[in-house]
């Protein structure tokens, strides 16, 4: 080989190698825009992601202390039915007791009617014989 030939081949190679070289810059800044790309894609979605993340939270918080607030409603309202049955059972037996009282009431002053009458009776009736003198009367009756 001459010198002129290895000279052509050297800048044959070096040209290839400037080539390579030149294709390797385009693609190393080709995948760098790939990369700020990528990496501006994963920033937005993870913005993306952080609010409705956030915006689930608030949603969840909501819900949250609309539950509560329907519980307590609930709450209130057993509540107030507890009362009021509380309360009609007082009233019913209430009503009972003093249905109660004047039936007793009631009985008594019958009891002292019927007393009464029964002294009227028993003082305008014949006094009361002595046992002995009942049973003798009743032997002589029955012997004729």
């Amino acid at each position: 080989m001459t010198g002129n030939s290895q000279l052509a081949a050297a800048r044959a190679r070096a040209e290839a190698a400037e080539r390579e070289a030149a294709q390797a810059a385009v693609a190393r800044d080709a995948a760098a825009r790939e990369r700020d790309t990528a990496i501006t894609a994963a920033g937005q979605d993870a913005e993306r992601a952080a609010a409705e993340l956030a915006r689930a939270r608030q949603a969840g918080q909501e819900n949250t202390e609309q539950a509560r607030q329907q519980a307590a409603r609930d709450l209130a309202t057993l509540q107030a039915s507890w009362q009021a049955q509380a309360e009609a059972a007082r009233a019913l037996a209430d009503a009972a007791a003093a249905r109660a009282e004047r039936a007793e009431a009631a009985l008594d002053a019958e009891r002292a009617e019927r007393r009464a009458l029964t002294d009227k009776l028993t003082a305008t009736a014949v006094p009361p014989q002595p046992a002995r003198a009942r049973a003798r009367a009743a032997t002589t009756t029955e012997k004729p």
